[in-house]
């Protein structure tokens, strides 16, 4: 359009510039087409690309029915609060008899009552706290209330739990059994004796131990056997300084050794008769080897609950596990979680409901595919006759009805034989008793109809087959649907240009049209001029003629 004032039919008194806009509107008929097929293109396009969705959505149901674990989970009834259990695929299908006589607790113990949970404790120094693979210091602070060394130890990671009740220190171990016992050791200022954990009135002789005991003290364990006064040691033990301790059932002899001796090259340490000094960790309670490889030594007074291991038999069998939760190492493939005493049946099947499950999404997805193509392809379809989506929905109809082996193989060939039909319409139904039937009777033949595969069945299954075909068009790159969108690209760009190039024209002809109305006004203009002036001299040569 050509910018600019005009006046139009100044001489004429026709209205030039409505008839030159009806002229162009004439001329940008092409432009008006090639816009309207631009449309038709995008709205195609914007098709394919919901095809492209849709046939995603439906390859994600197929691949459910591509995985084993569909057709092998296993359900696991207990029917007991005694017990709840889970099972992988590799459980065995089957019943066992489960009777739970004892379950697992924490090792726990508490303090004597203090007056106040906020207020000072009047206690200063430090415990260690061993954790079962190292020892841990807690301190204590002169100022420090009960509540300070609750919250102290919760942030030690000791694996020991404290906590306040009626202003008594509970400590709780983190785990259950009897192997995660709370394993203390007072220092010398003596913390857990002034808390009432530990008693004070112990002496050597009362472990049969002969010599001087200094409480706090760890011995880490010398794998190594060694003889002293004719009797084999069966256990070796090294302190925090290097120097070898040994034990017996009477108690344990510390040999003094000027240097640190490497346990392989101990011989004979001596004998019990032997000068000696004794360092040990001393408390009211037992010494004990810890499995994690340390000596300590825990304390009876304040226990509130002794950690035990859980008590349970399977088919007779009889278990101990130091933990109620998660115990899979009875049954394979099967995790157990104990809950209480009593007894239970527990029943490993086939979890039947995950297969139907997902062949019903399978059907219900079919039809939804199905059912969005022929609305694309139907009379009046934006895509009727459109080969693409022809070849498409014949490959969808023959991979999903088509058999996946010969009759004469056996076994399930077809989806009619699991109770799934097509109509004429090709809407997909399902028969849920056929199916189940099936899935009862057979259901190695169920898996293998969809999840075959050609290489190890001689034939592909279902799944495996449309998965197949689905992918010559949803491939990245060279797929069907993603070259003819690259299509699309390059014809939206070619109307594109045609309509810029005939955009230029049409803007030519314009200044062109507007060119010759201007001329033509013009001359319009000359004439009425001429003709006023022919006119006036007409009229003068009337009024002489009267005159005379």
């Amino acid at each position: 359009m050509v910018s600019g004032i005009s006046f139009s039919g100044l001489a004429s008194g026709l209205d030039t510039e409505d008839m030159m806009e009806k002229l162009m509107h004439i001329e940008r008929a092409p432009i008006r087409q090639l816009e309207a097929r631009k449309e038709v293109r995008e709205m195609e396009r914007e098709l394919w690309g919901q095809v492209n969705t849709q046939l995603s959505s439906f390859n994600s149901v197929l691949a459910a029915l591509r995985q084993s674990s569909t057709f092998t989970g296993r359900r696991v009834d207990t029917g007991e609060d005694v017990l709840e259990a889970s099972a992988t695929d590799r459980a065995e299908l089957g019943n066992y008899g489960v009777r739970v006589d004892r379950l697992a607790t924490s090792h726990r113990i508490a303090s004597t009552r203090f007056d106040s949970l906020g207020e000072s404790m009047e206690l200063e120094g430090s415990f260690d706290i061993f954790n079962g693979t190292e020892r841990i210091t807690a301190e204590v602070e002169a100022s420090d209330s009960l509540a300070d060394l609750r919250d102290s130890i919760n942030g030690l990671d000791a694996g020991v739990r404290a906590s306040v009740v009626d202003n008594h220190l509970v400590l709780t171990s983190s785990e259950t059994g009897s192997e995660d016992r709370i394993l203390l050791v007072d220092g010398n200022s003596g913390i857990l004796a002034g808390m009432g954990i530990i008693d004070t009135d112990q002496s050597a002789g009362d472990l049969g131990i002969a010599g001087e005991a200094e409480v706090g003290t760890l011995f880490r364990v010398v794998d190594v056997e060694v003889p002293i006064s004719g009797t084999t040691y069966q256990l070796a033990l090294e302190d925090p300084d290097g120097k070898v301790v040994a034990v017996s059932e009477d108690g344990i002899v510390y040999h003094s050794l000027a240097e640190p001796v490497p346990p392989d090259d101990i011989v004979d340490a001596g004998t019990s008769g032997d000068s000696f000094e004794f360092f040990g960790a001393v408390d009211s309670g037992v010494m004990e080897l810890h499995p994690g490889g340390f000596l300590a030594a825990h304390s009876a007074r304040g226990e509130l609950e002794e950690g035990v291991d859980a008590l349970f038999s399977v088919d007779g069998i009889e278990i101990v596990s130091s933990r109620n939760e998660g115990i899979s190492d009875v049954i394979p493939g099967v995790t157990l979680h104990l809950g209480g005493l009593g007894e239970a049946d527990l029943s490993i099947g086939l979890d039947s409901d995950r297969t139907v499950g997902a062949i019903e999404r399978f059907v219900e997805e079919y039809n939804s595919l199905g059912g969005f193509l022929s609305g694309l392809g139907d009379d009046g379809g934006i895509l009727q006759g459109d080969s693409t989506l022809i070849r498409l929905q014949n490959a969808i109809r023959r991979g999903a009805t088509d058999p996946v082996a010969s009759s004469e193989a056996g076994g399930i060939a077809m989806l009619s034989q699991i109770g799934i039909t097509v109509d004429r319409d090709g809407v997909m139904s399902l028969d849920s008793s056929i199916l189940s039937d099936a899935l009862r009777e057979d259901p190695s033949a169920v898996e293998k109809l969809f999840s075959a595969r050609e290489s190890d069945d001689g034939f592909a299954g279902v799944s495996r087959r449309l998965d197949e075909g689905l992918r010559a068009y949803l491939r990245y790159g060279d797929g069907i649907l993603a070259s003819r969108d690259r299509m699309y690209d390059r014809v939206v760009s070619d109307i594109d240009s045609r309509i810029e190039s005939t955009g230029r024209r049409l803007e030519r002809r314009e200044e062109s049209l507007r060119r010759q109305f201007t001329q033509l006004e013009r001359m319009l203009s000359d004439m009425q001029s001429q003709g006023q002036w022919l006119q006036g001299q007409i009229d003068n040569l009337s009024g002489r003629g009267g005159s005379g």
